[in-house]
């Protein structure tokens, strides 16, 4: 477990079955941007594109194929006055638009299309309470009140008088006689298939260790790196694994400095919806300096395998077999744990922190993603918000510092995962099963503090309240207490009369909670580029709490 010199480790080799092959045997790598006739953009970020599939299917304008492509894009197509905007399947790779004053504007950056249109700003109240809420957006919300982003599947046209808008069907599943099995072998698939000039991220925790398993099991040895100072529980772990199986592993220190000085470029690019306590992503992936040609290849959606939001064991089984009760209750208690606004803050603001708008929140979530159990709801709410709003804004900022890789958002790895029961979806089964099975030896190593090995079987304790996933991960000190930050938060700063009126925020945070501190503190980061960058602020707070 120590840092010794690197070890000989026997690792099985895997080969794909014919199902997997087959399934996988279209991928090539190829990016398309071009200009002919009709003026096509493709902005693609994951997987390649298939070319000459893509190709076909822009030329006869089969669109409902083109959202299932693999690989996460949105492509804008113009023929005359018509634009067309299409998201692919889980609307991952972000893409924003308005209409003003009877033209229509796109752009992946809300700042994009807020320039392009000479729009003054508004803020969408909704949109900043659902921030505070769950660190993202939800649906089609952006924090500006008039522009919209393209929705997961969905096709959005503009004739130069209307807009038209229709969401693709989602496919029906895949279905596989070994679930669990196949998982497992369409990961290794795609590692084969993409996995030449990796660099992975490695912690303590599942995801990035279950595709790190993939690549020791086709005898490759990615490039490693890990974030964090060196006693944390992430830097310890992945020097352990490295020294034992002769990785490479780069550690990467996170500075506030680099944090500040880059703040504009981290705003713009996930449209300010990024508090600043997750800006690690690009941070990391920035001080790394990766060489060119190399490819990243993060965990995103690894916590799908698992019961994200409440993976609590035999717990978790009750509360399901208790839907109707439980399911109202995850909702009211994940709104419970918002982040905190100071007094006099704008009504349209206040608004959702009243009993009424906790419990609009809850009946539209419910109504969209609660008809099934509190299982479906929590993969259904996970998938569809957290990885496309939260998790995708993480995608965003690695994907502007070199191309990222993501094997666990391929269509047959989800459907697969689908397929496996809800047992195999607790307590990280599937990947300790496939880790298991790919590379034995990884689950030697700790996920946490203790010491305890991953793959030590679960206890009677465990088993009823869920086995621990890893380490709780502060990537840094408490930015915003850091002086760097502090000297830059000042009270000019932090003035957002809109929102807030006139109260002291800068004495509000000297005792707020530390989300509070991160979401108010984003917004003044926020508003301040705004206003370096020439755009007018619009005193009217826009508060449309019927749909998100």
């Amino acid at each position: 477990m120590g840092d010794g010199p690197a070890l000989r480790v026997s690792v099985p080799r895997i080969e794909a079955s014919p199902a997997v092959r087959q399934a996988t045997n279209k991928i090539v790598t190829m990016t398309i941007t071009e200009r002919t006739q009709d003026t096509v953009l493709v902005e693609v970020c994951g997987e390649p594109l298939a070319q000459t599939d893509f190709r076909q299917q822009l030329a006869d304008g089969a669109y409902a194929r083109i959202v299932d492509t693999p690989g996460e894009f949105w492509v804008a197509r113009r023929q005359g006055e018509t634009i067309t905007l299409v998201a692919s399947r889980h609307g991952i790779k972000q893409c924003f638009y308005t209409v003003r004053e009877g033209r229509f504007y796109y752009g992946p950056t809300v700042d994009d299309v807020v320039k392009a249109s000479n729009s003054p700003w508004q803020w969408n109240a909704r949109a900043i309470a659902s921030v505070a809420c769950y660190w993202h957006t939800l649906g089609s919300d952006s924090l500006h009140a008039k522009v919209r982003r393209l929705g997961a599947a969905e096709m959005v046209a503009w004739d130069g008088s209307a807009l038209k808008r229709h969401t693709f069907a989602e496919p029906v599943a895949s279905r596989y006689p070994n679930p669990v099995g196949a998982a497992t072998e369409f990961l290794v698939e795609f590692i084969r298939r993409h996995g030449d000039g990796a660099i992975l991220p490695l912690s303590a925790g599942f995801d990035s260790r279950a595709i790190l398993a993939a690549f020791l099991s086709l005898g490759r040895k990615p490039i490693c790196f890990v974030m964090g100072h060196d006693g944390a529980t992430d830097v310890r772990v992945a020097k352990s694994i490295a020294a034992r199986f002769g990785l490479e592993l780069r550690v990467v220190a996170l500075a506030p400095k680099t944090y500040v000085e880059n703040r504009d470029r981290i705003l713009t690019r996930t449209s300010g919806t990024k508090t600043p306590g997750n800006w690690h992503t690009w941070v990391g992936a920035k001080t790394l300096a990766p060489e060119k040609g190399m490819h990243l290849f993060p965990g995103s959606n690894g916590e799908y395998a698992r019961t994200f939001f409440y993976d609590r064991g035999m717990i978790f089984q009750a509360a399901n077999a208790l839907s109707s009760l439980s399911v109202p209750a995850f909702l009211s208690a994940k709104v419970r744990r918002s982040a905190r606004f100071p007094s006099g803050s704008a009504p349209e603001l206040a608004y959702w922190s009243t009993p009424a708008g906790q419990k609009h929140f809850t009946s539209v979530l419910a109504a969209r993603y609660g008809q099934g159990s509190l299982g479906d709801l929590i993969d259904d709410f996970y998938l569809k918000e957290r990885v496309r709003n939260f998790i995708g804004n993480g995608i965003e900022l690695y994907s502007d510092i070199l191309p990222v890789r993501l094997p666990f958002l391929q269509k047959e790895w989800i459907d697969a995962v689908r397929g496996t029961s809800r047992q195999m979806r607790l307590n990280c089964r599937w990947h300790k099963a496939a880790i298991g099975k790919l590379c034995p030896p990884l689950l030697e190593f700790p996920t946490d503090e203790t010491g305890t090995p991953m793959g030590r079987p679960e206890s009677i304790k465990e088993k009823l309240l869920g086995a621990p996933h890893g380490p709780c991960v502060g990537y840094s000190p408490d930015l915003l207490n850091t002086t760097v930050f502090r000297a830059l938060l000042t009270t000019e700063t932090l003035r957002i009369p809109e929102l807030f009126g006139s109260s002291d925020l800068e004495q509000f945070l000297t005792t707020a909670d530390a989300r509070s501190r991160d979401v108010i503190s984003l917004l003044a980061l926020w508003r301040d580029y705004l206003v370096r960058s020439g755009t007018s602020i619009d005193p009217n707070i826009v508060n449309r709490p019927a749909v998100f």
